[in-house]
């Protein structure tokens, strides 16, 4: 409560505060932070919104407004989930290739692995392929993903399309999801074919935040990614050594290496609880037969 008191960051945020979610950018939807909420404040004072809606301008429009937003925490201290940080991160990628981010992913990962059907604004012939969104215990359908503006995490497929949003949004297939995270865990090879070097990969699944956790399943972060360090008792544990992600819809990957395992989950539920369980008691068999 009160007026807040703004300092001067410890520390510029960098391009690794933002891969580990600790850059101090917050975010719309979620807080409880004293200084993530302040953040969230400013955000709802511009009328920004973070979500996946298909904005009418490009990731450097998205950007902009934010630079006069005060951060959450000192760079390095707080670890919060940011679909900001992921933004930026995209905006990062156009100016150092000199390519827009969507082009960039199709001409380097997805083209490279084979992977044919990763597109955020699907062509209108593969619309019926899209699966419904549905609330695990009841069967009740959510709204459909191409209704506008119904839901904070709508995408508009038939709008303006100039918004190709880093944070979340891309549609593909169970096996192109699985061709991704394959590449992964060869260390990022896959038919012959390398997109990542060795040490970059194991860069990226190394913990860099220490002691900090992430707030949802208790992992700890490598560079846009959970990290599995030691046990823990929810959902998204598949093992020691195991790395991953999880989508808002129920999408998750996890590679746990120590025994050539890769998991594709799709289960395209509402993302609260309960309707994590059906996730979890399937994960726990894998995760049980792994080890």
């Amino acid at each position: 409560a009160g007026n807040p008191v703004l300092v001067d960051p410890k520390r510029p945020p960098t391009v690794q505060d933002l891969m580990t979610m600790t850059g101090g950018f917050g975010s719309t939807w979620a807080a409880g932070h004293k200084g993530m909420e302040y953040y969230k404040d400013q955000l709802a004072a511009k009328g920004f919104n973070d979500c996946m809606f298909n904005f009418d301008f490009d990731i450097e429009g998205f950007c902009e407004p934010l630079y006069d937003v005060a951060l959450g925490s000192h760079p390095g201290e707080h670890w919060e989930y940011s679909n900001i940080s992921t933004n930026i991160l995209g905006r990062v990628v156009e100016v150092v290739s000199g390519l827009d981010f969507n082009t960039y992913i199709q001409e380097n990962i997805f083209e490279p692995l084979g992977i044919v059907d990763a597109d955020f604004y699907p062509d209108e012939s593969k619309h019926h392929r899209i699966p419904q969104i549905y609330e695990a215990f009841t069967g009740e359908r959510l709204l459909g993903l191409d209704q506008p503006g119904a839901h904070d995490t709508q995408v508009p497929f038939k709008s303006p399309k100039k918004f190709f949003n880093p944070c979340g949004g891309l549609c593909c297939t169970a096996y192109d999801y699985f061709r991704f995270a394959q590449m992964l865990a060869n260390k990022g090879e896959l038919d012959g074919v390398r997109v990542l070097s060795p040490h970059s990969v194991e860069m990226m699944t190394q913990n860099h935040v220490g002691d900090m956790r992430d707030s949802f399943y208790g992992h700890a972060w490598g560079y846009n990614m959970n990290v599995q360090c030691e046990y823990n008792n929810t959902f998204n544990y598949l093992g020691n050594g195991a790395f991953g992600w999880h989508g808002y819809w129920g999408t998750v990957f996890n590679v746990l290496p120590e025994k050539d395992l890769v998991m594709v989950f799709l289960s395209q539920c509402s993302p609260e609880p309960p309707s994590w369980e059906p996730q979890e008691k399937v994960i726990s068999v894998i995760s049980s037969a792994a080890l």
